[in-house]
């Protein structure tokens, strides 16, 4: 809620104009930003699920 009253600041105090609140918008900006997030998490999962405990814990 914050952001949208910061936005609403800015956009009066630069623009002179109300910015308004697309409802469409909110699902797509959800889904990318999960998107983002898994395919960032893709390489160091696999990294991890690699890595063997044991030789790890042994230092070899």
């Amino acid at each position: 809620m914050l952001d949208y009253l910061l936005a609403q600041l800015l956009g009066l105090t630069v623009f002179n104009s109300a910015i308004s609140l697309r409802l469409p918008v909110l699902p797509i900006t959800l889904l990318l930003s999960l998107l983002v997030a898994v395919l960032a998490a893709i390489v160091p999962v696999r990294r991890a699920v690699s890595v063997e405990p044991a030789k790890v814990l042994k230092g070899e």
